[in-house]
């Protein structure tokens, strides 16, 4: 016989018969383990597969370096774009991620490189030398192994072994195809969850742009790799979860992916002089880039652009490669090294690493 059958078998009062179920009632819950009202989601776990797509994406073939102005930061915009509305993020511009600055940049996507040198040698650009920088339009001559104003090549190893000191050499640059065009970032931002507190900013930026020539195999010093993109998506992400879940950010944050920090810099400027938030209400600014990538002064910038005291942290990524590439060209190496499996599993461990401490500083 059950207990409640027993109880009302005795003929009690009711008053009794109610006070002998609450009891039994609360001791059959006081047993059992406490139900969560809400479970953690599992989109909240730090994802290394999510990170890897976007390093295996952004440092791929297609992207051509990333270079700004040309068509392949255009793909890596539209990629990064792409995640951010995936992601629930508000876009800067009315249902526009993509926001062009005031500058514009000729690029050359194209270039005819001819050296002449005492044995007409052709010298094949990523063989022999490399272009590490894009000039517009470059003629020299001369004689010797001294190559004055041609800081944007390098040479491999033993390839002017046979020039000597009476050699003469002429070099021609052409610009074959070049465009002019306004470049742009890429922008969105997370409301805060707090009315009296969410015109207060946050603002996460890392650098989209890279190096690189249409058509042509891209090279990296690691300065360039996209490893702080990875970083700031994936913070991302965890970031419109918890807020989502938990409303627990009070003040609102921006996310931005830069361009033009080879030209000068001028992108990172562009955007402290155009921020479409009141600065006053800026609360700081975290950079994430890689560790050798000092292009940009970043203290310096917000100082001279915003002319307010906002705080500034700096968030190295450390490049998977060793220092030494033993390609010839010191620390210039093919991109697609970084798409290994080894490099690209340092890669994602690295990113994830800077994404967790990026994570605490701004909760």
């Amino acid at each position: 016989m059950s207990f409640l059958t027993h109880i009302f078998s005795r003929r009690l009062p009711l008053g009794l018969v109610l006070l002998a179920f609450l009891g039994w009632l609360g001791g059959c819950t006081s047993a059992s383990p406490p139900t969560l009202l809400r479970e953690e989601p599992r989109e909240l776990a730090w994802s290394p597969e999510r990170v890897r797509q976007h390093i295996e994406t952004l440092d791929g073939a297609d992207m051509e370096g990333r270079q700004t102005a040309t068509r392949g930061f255009g793909r890596a915009a539209a990629y990064v774009a792409g995640r951010l509305r995936g992601m629930g993020i508000q876009p800067v511009l009315q249902g526009e991620y993509r926001w062009q600055y005031a500058a514009m940049i000729r690029r050359a996507n194209r270039l005819d490189l001819r050296v002449i040198d005492p044995d007409t040698t052709r010298w094949l650009p990523g063989r022999d030398m490399l272009i590490t920088d894009i000039p517009q339009r470059w003629r020299a001559s001369g004689q010797g192994l001294s190559i004055p104003g041609a800081d944007f090549l390098r040479w491999r190893d033993g390839a002017q072994a046979s020039w000597s000191e009476e050699a003469r050499w002429r070099f021609e640059v052409d610009v074959v195809e070049e465009v002019t065009t306004a470049p742009m970032h890429v922008m969105g931002y997370l409301a805060g969850a707090d009315p009296l507190l969410r015109d207060s900013l946050v603002v996460l930026v890392a650098p989209l742009d890279g190096f690189g020539l249409q058509r042509e195999q891209s090279w990296t010093d690691g300065r360039d790799l996209s490893l702080p993109a990875a970083v700031v998506l994936e913070a991302t992400r965890r970031l419109t979860t918890m807020q989502r879940q938990w409303a627990f950010l009070p003040h609102s944050t921006m996310i931005v992916f830069i361009s033009g920090t080879w030209d000068a810099c001028q992108g990172g400027e562009a955007l402290l002089r155009h921020l479409p938030w009141d600065k006053e209400a800026v609360l700081g600014i975290h950079v994430v880039r890689m560790a050798a990538d000092e292009r940009c002064d970043w203290p310096r910038l917000v100082s001279g652009q915003a002319d307010l005291d906002i705080p500034v942290t700096l968030w190295p990524v450390y490049s998977p490669f060793d220092p030494e590439a033993g390609f010839g060209f010191g620390p210039w190496r093919p991109r697609s090294m970084v798409l290994r499996d080894e490099a690209t599993t340092l890669a994602v461990d690295e990113a994830l690493r800077v994404a967790r401490g990026l994570m605490e500083a701004i909760r």
